[in-house]
């Protein structure tokens, strides 16, 4: 008592009204803490003091800012455990309820003034404290309306924030997800649910609405959105309204008797308070801005009726929905009884967007049912939406689709007013607006296939050509490419009957209405013409199953076309001058032509005596009459006159497209190469009148359509046109006309332009690139010459351009230089003779060139850098377009040179050091774009220049000097990609010089002076690339002998300087610091010990010891970069590692005195150790890794962990080289694609998905040339720095089997021991997984080797312990189901004991081979990795039936019931609801299908001890799929499986599931046994 008695006056204190309110404050919350002081029931004294302040602020006179502090105070209190205390008799504390109304108010008063509000964190805290509190949240929970107020006012509060674009509070959305859990707990148990609604019409509707509508692209705040949703949607739908729903809706929508009975006030509430929302009348509008609650009830709209749909107030039947369907319409200004859109204050495209997406739902929903019970008539208001759309003002988006979803639902809807949809939608829309202008081609080609599929072509035909008279003169009928690309595929399949009768109609409708009119409708005309011209240009006529009477018919109704039809309407076009009339009748006599050549190239050759053989006719390009003799020459050239003096660009094309239709044609029908080249110069003549500046015409689009070329786009269809038929006319042109395409193809691809987005236009560069890319453009070399030749002539304009605009005295003697040197590579003189230029002739020719090339470098040598412009850049693309690996020897030497020129103007000035500005920084991106694109190049010329002496032009020591001033920039150290790429330069550089010995001979001394000894990494790498593959050649068998007794005496003279090298590094190279800057020295090494033990085994003698002398100095370095976990970023030294491991464990024999077995041992360990490690950076974190999307079409993804910190830095993107590593292709198929890279996939860098799984663990041994085709992959494709682990991990598995390949018995026997010891281990750090999959590769490659006789014994001896610890782990993995232990763990098991059953019983005793079968039953047969797993599992049971037959006999029970399994779970996935989620699954479940078909068929070769048990696999079967439907493709596929266990079932068997199966599946049974009996049963009859 003492202790208290200096507390006494407290209570006084804070009862005092003189007492301020921050001392109070101060005071209660002192004693609050503090046992000190005591006043009876403190605490509850306490809370009632600031709940008293807050209820009644205005007696207590308080401030705005005295508020905040009693809240922060009050948060603070029940944020300590003390508040939350229960005794005995309840809880300790009571809050008085009229503070959850306060609190309420102040949260939405805080969301309204947000975010200007200050204490909004002590209102969530204080909230957040009450509803988590057993003992405070009763004053929410007492109550169902002071929870909802709660809700209402956190959503209003969370769509604020979300309104202002801030991350989410964790508190806020914690307090929001319980708020709506309490609410819906509260909403089960409420007795009446009418007064729930009402007050969720009045708060919770408006703040849940906003909070959906301003978060559906916030994925922070997305599942919280939905949660909010969905118990909007059980307030609204709860079960106990459906009664309530279907009078409302009754009343509302049906006759009217019923409408006079009283609705349901709740019901009709909550629609009252929908349209008022919509409408901006609505007090709840208030808090929100109008306009958007507004627009955010519209969106609402179709979202409220699915959630209908989907809820339990529903009926079976369909009416309440539909019903509802048509009181939403209403809602949005569509009524029943009225046949146009009321506005109700919205625009017309509101009310359609919200009816398409209304209709969208009852699609999705199935909601459409057709009855015929009085109001329930669906079919009819559907019928009254076509009628409201045609009365629509104009057409828009969603008009569209309106009508696109109800022919979905049924074409009967809109049939009846088919005509007036086409022509309000089609033939009188105005379709400026692209967006419009798809909806209308998706809608089109949508009509056309589902009339396809009714079989009603010739119907929906007659329709659009009875409503074409009505369309307005001079018109256009619009084509979209979706709706041509199906009419022309549904005219491609017709049957022959209907096809002639829908000719027949097309003759009949153009001579009713034009022939025989003398005025006719333009309008009508063009698009009667347009759509016989895609008929005439799809019909299928030149088939084999098309019979010689449709042969004669189409032969007439072509004749009729011609002469009834064309012939009199083409003279009255011309007579007239009606330019609209012209240009679809001669499209039309293009399509007729184009049907001709058809019939003439597939053998009617009754065709051909209308052809004409005057050679003066066949050469103008002003007669059309050899392949259209319906009109005399004269009247021909009397319509060229004409076309030729309007100048309309639309006539010139189609004129153009008749006129190569000749030349094909003649050149079919006649042998006179005369006549060709005539016809074929003047038609490249008329396309090469174009105008010399290109620019303007490089963005302008063309959609391939006739009607919408103009003068902006002519161009571009020209060009287009020229190129189909290209390689015809080049083959026939002039040198003059030659240059002028070359040109032009230059101009249009150095001014590079990006096409459009759009996929269905085109541009100028886009055909340009189509043309350089495609396969014909690689068989003309002359061409090829041509294009570099202009190409170089405007490089040298560009170039000089640049440089003499720099005054520097030296310049004017560079300028001449280069000016000389591109005089001397565009000389036109020499351009033919280029072509067929002799070695010896070319080298002399080339070498003045090389000269000045040098010259050119001295000069340039530390003076300037050439500007990098857009010039430089368009040169580099057109490069990088041609078919480099198909050019000449001479296009090659000349690609050399020019690219040799360009780069001495990047050796000298350095901008790394004035990179910090922007403009500079981007000055240096394109200079390194630049060196990129020339090193590209100029590895795939000399790469290719197996023919083509390059080096005996261009000095090797000038190359490699080039190189090495490009490896020493600044600008290329410092980007792991460029210097990549510089590397690869060099290496295919040292593999060329060396295949030549006149050349790598006058190089070996400079190699070994000038480069290994430099002081500089540069120069020990080049020394190092050259000695490597100076050293391979030296190993091929067609050397001479003087070769090699040279190459031999230089291989030890550099020996000699390498080992003074590694001596005067010793100390560098053991050392942790600098162990990242001697990896070329040991490069070097590696090919020099190579070499060496290649001589020796050659010559059957010891190693040289010089060459053994820094041995052991080299190995330590390596086990250095293997053992050292901070060198994460040190790619290539781990591969210069790798590959001297090899070298080692290849050559183990000859290194004995060296590499002794303590070395060995040393070596396998950390061999396995890096291993374990690096296979652990591509999985496995069970509880938090996921698959990639590939999983689901039964492809192996990669796993990781991101938080886990790993020195292997790999990503998850998939490209090219992951393909090359999974190995799915093989070594032609990838040198195949290196060439190709090398030539082409410079540029296109694509990409593929991966497999993973076969990649980290079946990938097996990587010869060096596969090896090596990856590392070119990785560098060409700009991904070797983020892909460099993959590399690592595929050269490590070939060190590794070249390893266990060469080890002794015993030393094979620790190996395995330490695997089997390593999987025995339990380790709770994750590593035991990794320990495992090194354990499998292993074993799965020593299994694949040809071993001795005692090492065989070795596998023998541990395949029980090491089978028995795999069976162990799948038995842990039963209950762990994460998908990325299935595939890292469990199925490669399975894959393992599969391989180890195939070696037959000698390893896997009988006892072994049926756990295999327990295995079986482990896997997980379901999700994301059902294929893989489906594979595993039969993969083990076919080789257990095939190896251990024996075993499996005596064991049929458990073999039956792992096959049954796997049926069942083929079954359970192929079913078809399933399935249709993701079909692109179906190929690998048919695969699945397969193999059970090829399992059962081994199972029926074993008829006697089979056929008992197969009747109950078989009743299994027809259980299951009675229950489901399977995707027909994979019932196809597995129903001849079930047929061969029908085989061995015999008719006892067959008569026992007749009777034991219950009715529906004694059904299926029944249908199953009559087709097997009718197709597949053997009956002994054929």
């Amino acid at each position: 008592m003492a202790q208290n008695s200096s507390y006494r006056g407290l209570y006084q204190q804070v009862k005092n009204r003189s007492t301020s309110l921050v001392d109070k404050l101060k005071l209660v919350t002192f004693a609050w803490k503090s046992d000190q002081v005591y006043i009876p029931n403190k605490e509850q004294f306490v809370i009632d003091l600031l709940c008293g302040y807050l209820i009644n602020k205005k007696k207590h006179q308080l401030t705005e800012e005295d508020v905040e502090q009693v809240w922060c105070c009050l948060c603070k209190l029940l944020g300590t455990s003390k508040a939350h205390i229960s005794n005995k008799y309840g809880p300790s504390l009571d809050i008085k309820p009229s503070l959850a109304q306060v609190l309420v108010e102040s949260i939405l008063a805080a969301a309204n003034a947000y975010p200007k509000v200050k204490n909004l964190k002590d209102l969530i805290g204080c909230c957040y404290s009450i509803i988590t509190s057993p003992a405070l949240s009763h004053i929410f929970a007492l109550k169902v309306d002071s929870m909802m107020g709660l809700v209402s006012a956190i959503t209003c509060l969370v769509a604020r924030v979300v309104q202002q674009g801030e991350l989410p509070d964790e508190k806020l959305i914690s307090l929001f997800s319980l708020t709506l859990e309490k609410f819906a707990h509260q909403q089960k148990l409420a007795l009446s649910q009418k007064p729930i609604l009402q007050n969720c019409c009045d708060k919770l509707l408006v703040p849940v609405l906003m909070l959906w509508w301003l978060s559906r692209h916030n994925k922070h705040f997305e599942t919280i959105s939905m949660m909010a949703v969905k118990a909007l949607a059980a307030t609204l739908f709860h079960s106990d309204h459906r009664s309530s729903y279907s009078m409302y809706l009754n009343i509302v929508t049906g006759n009217d008797g019923e409408k006079k009975s009283q609705p349901p006030k709740a019901i009709e509430n909550l629609f009252q308070v929908i349209l008022g929302l919509r409408q901006g009348t609505h007090k709840s509008c208030l808090s929100f801005d109008i306009q958007t609650v507004a627009e955010v009830t519209s969106n609402y709209i179709p979202v409220m009726l699915e959630s209908f749909l989907s809820s339990t107030c529903h009926d079976p039947n369909g009416q309440v929905g539909h019903r509802l369907f048509i009181h939403l319409c209403s809602l949005i200004g569509i009524s029943a009884s009225n046949v146009s859109i009321q506005s109700q204050g919205h625009a017309e495209g509101d009310s359609l967007r919200v009816l398409s997406q209304l209709l969208e739902v009852i699609k999705r929903m199935e909601a459409y049912t057709i009855t015929q019970e009085g109001d329930a008539n669906q079919l009819g208001f559907y019928q009254h939406l076509v009628t409201v759309l045609l009365n629509c003002k104009s057409v828009t988006v969603d008009w569209y689709r309106c009508l696109r979803t109800l022919l979905q639902l049924n074409h009967i809807i809109l049939e009846s007013k088919m005509t007036d949809i086409l022509k309000m939608g089609w033939y009188n829309a105005d379709l400026v607006d692209s967006d419009i202008s798809h909806e209308l081609d998706l809608f089109l080609e949508a009509l056309m296939g589902l009339y396809h599929r009714l079989r009603q072509i010739k119907k929906l035909l007659d329709k659009i050509l009875c409503s074409l008279p009505d369309i307005p003169s001079g018109h256009t009928l619009v084509t979209p490419p979706h709706f041509c690309s199906r009419y022309s595929a549904v005219i491609e399949t017709l049957p022959q009957g209907m096809m002639l009768d829908l000719w027949r109609k097309f003759n009949s409708e153009l001579q009713e209405n034009f022939v025989n009119k003398s005025a006719a409708n333009s309008g009508h005309l063009e698009a009667v013409c347009t759509l016989y011209h895609h008929f005439l240009l799809h019909v299928r006529v030149a088939e084999s199953s098309v019979t010689t009477v449709t042969i004669r018919s189409v032969c007439e109704l072509m004749s009729s076309v011609a002469v009834d039809i064309l012939q009199p309407l083409l003279l009255r076009a011309t007579e007239q001058k009606s330019l609209e009339t012209l240009i679809p009748l001669l499209q039309l006599c293009y399509s007729l032509g184009e049907l001709k050549l058809l019939l003439l190239r597939y053998g009617n050759n009754s065709l051909t005596k209308d052809l004409t053989t005057d050679a003066a006719q066949t050469g103008m390009m002003a007669d059309q009459s050899y392949i259209h003799p319906y009109l005399q020459v004269k009247q021909w050239q009397l319509m060229y006159k004409f076309i030729t003096k309007l100048e309309d660009c639309r006539l010139q094309y189609v004129w153009f497209q008749l006129s190569i239709q000749k030349l094909r044609a003649v050149i079919m029908t006649q042998n006179q190469q005369d006549h060709h080249r005539i016809l074929a110069e003047n038609i490249l003549q008329c396309f090469l009148d174009m105008p010399k500046d290109a620019t303007p015409y490089l963005s302008a689009q063309w959609n391939h359509l006739v009607s919408s070329i103009t003068s902006e786009n002519y161009l571009v269809a020209k060009w287009s046109l020229l190129s189909s038929c290209l390689p015809v006319l080049i083959s026939m042109a002039t040198k003059g006309q030659l240059m002028t395409v070359a040109d032009f193809i230059t101009k249009t691809s150095f001014n590079f332009q990006q096409a459009g987005n759009n996929s269905t236009m085109v541009t100028i560069p886009q055909v340009t690139r189509e043309i350089l890319c495609s396969s014909w453009f690689r068989e003309f070399p002359k061409l090829h010459t041509y294009v570099l030749t202009c190409l170089l002539i405007r490089m040298k304009e560009r170039v000089i351009g640049q440089q003499s605009s720099i005054k520097r005295r030296k310049q004017s003697g560079v300028n001449s230089l280069i000016g000389s040197l591109l005089d001397q590579l565009t000389d036109e003189v020499t351009e033919d003779w280029l072509l067929c230029l002799e070695e010896h002739s070319m080298i002399e020719h080339f070498k003045p060139m090389a000269s000045l090339i040098e010259q050119i470098h001295d000069s340039l040598q530390g003076t300037i850098s050439l500007p990098v412009t857009e010039a430089s850049l368009g040169f580099i693309q057109t490069v990088r377009s041609l078919p480099l690996e198909y050019l000449s020897s001479t296009d090659k030497f000349r690609c050399v040179l020019c690219i040799c020129t360009l780069l001495n103007f990047f050796l000298g000035h350095d901008t790394e050091k004035d990179s910090h500005s922007e403009h500079d920084g981007t000055r240096l991106n394109q200079q390194q774009t630049v060196i990129s694109g020339l090193c590209d190049v100029l590895t795939v010329l000399i790469d290719a220049s197996d023919i083509m002496p390059v080096f005996h032009v261009i000095r090797p020591q000038f190359f490699l000097t080039q190189i090495h001033q490009l490896l020493s920039k600044h600008t290329v150290q410092g980007n792991f990609d460029l210097s990549s790429r510089i590397q690869l330069l060099l290496e295919v550089s040292c593999c060329t010089i060396c295949r030549d010995h006149q050349v790598f001979m006058t190089l070996s001394s400079t190699i070994t002076k000038d480069w290994l000894m430099e002081e500089k990494d540069t120069g020990e790498l080049i020394a190092a690339c050259f000695v490597e593959k100076f050293s391979k050649t030296l190993r091929r068998d067609y050397m001479r002998e003087e070769v090699l007794v040279a190459g031999m005496n230089y291989m030890k003279s550099f020996t000699s300087a390498l080992n003074r090298r590694i001596v005067g590094k010793e100390k560098a190279l053991a050392s942790h610091d600098s162990i990242a800057k001697n990896h070329m020295l040991v490069k070097c090494y590696a090919a020099v010990l190579s070499y060496s033990c290649f001589t020796a085994k050659k010559k059957k003698l010891s190693l040289d010891e010089e060459v053994s002398r820094n041995f052991h100095t080299v190995l330590q370095w390596c086990l250095g970069v293997l053992n050292n976990n901070e060198v994460e970023s040190h790619g290539r030294l781990m591969l210069t590692s790798l590959n001297f491991l090899k070298i080692v464990f290849t050559d183990l024999k000859l290194l004995t005195a060296l590499v002794t077995e303590e070395v060995i041992q040393t070596l396998l360990e950390a061999l396995l150790l890096f291993f374990t490690a690096l296979l652990g950076c591509t999985s496995l974190d069970s509880t938090q890794s996921s698959l990639d999307d590939d999983i689901q079409d039964g492809v192996y993804g990669k796993h990781r962990n991101s938080s886990e910190p790993s020195r292997w830095k790999t990503t998850s993107s998939v490209d090219l080289v992951e393909e090359i590593l999974s190995g799915r292709r093989n070594s032609s198929e990838m040198e195949e694609s290196v060439s190709c890279l090398e030539g082409r996939q410079i540029r296109n860098n694509t990409s593929s998905s991966l497999d993973q799984h076969q990649r980290s663990i079946n990938s097996g041994y990587c010869p060096s040339s596969r090896w090596r085709t990856v590392y070119r992959q990785l560098v060409v494709t700009g991904k070797m720095k983020t892909n460099i682990g993959q590399l690592v991990l595929l050269r490590t598995q070939g060190v590794m089997s070249t390893a266990l390949m060469s080890l002794q018995p015993q030393q094979l026997f620790q190996v395995l021991h330490k695997l089997i010891s390593d999987i025995k281990s339990r380790r709770s750090d994750g590593k035991q997984w990794q320990a495992i999959k090194t354990a499998i590769f292993v074993w799965q490659h020593v299994l694949s080797y040809d071993l001795s006789d005692e090492q065989s014994e070795v596998v023998v001896c541990t395949t029980h312990d090491m089978m028995m610890n795999l069976q162990h782990v799948l038995q842990q993995l039963v209950d762990m189901t994460e998908e990325s232990l299935v595939i890292d763990i469990s199925i490669p098991i399975l894959q393992t004991q599969a391989k180890t059953l195939k070696l037959g019983p000698v390893l896997m005793s009988p006892w072994l081979a049926i756990m295999c079968l327990q295995s079986c039953q482990y896997m997980p047969l379901f999700g994301r990795t059902y294929v893989p797993a489906f594979n595993a599992v039969y993969e083990v049971l076919n080789e257990l039936l095939v190896h251990h037959t024996e075993t499996v006999l005596q064991a049929i029970p458990p073999f039956i019931s792992a096959s049954k399994r796997l049926l069942m779970s083929l079954v359970h996935e192929a079913n078809q609801e399933k399935i249709n989620k993701q079909m692109s699954h179906t190929e690998d479940l048919i695969s699945c299908a397969y193999s059970i078909e090829r399992l059962f068929t081994l199972i029926a070769s074993h008829k006697v001890d089979f056929g008992k048990v197969s009747v109950y696999m078989i009743a299994d079967y027809v259980t299951e799929v009675q229950q489901v439907t399977l995707l027909p493709a994979v019932k196809k596929a597995l129903v001849p499986a079930i047929y061969q266990l029908l085989d061995i079932c015999d008719q006892h068997a067959v008569s026992l599931l007749h009777t034991v199966l219950s009715q529906g599946v004694r059904d299926v049974f029944k249908m199953l046994y009559a087709d097997y009996k009718k197709y597949h049963k053997y009956t002994g009859k054929i």
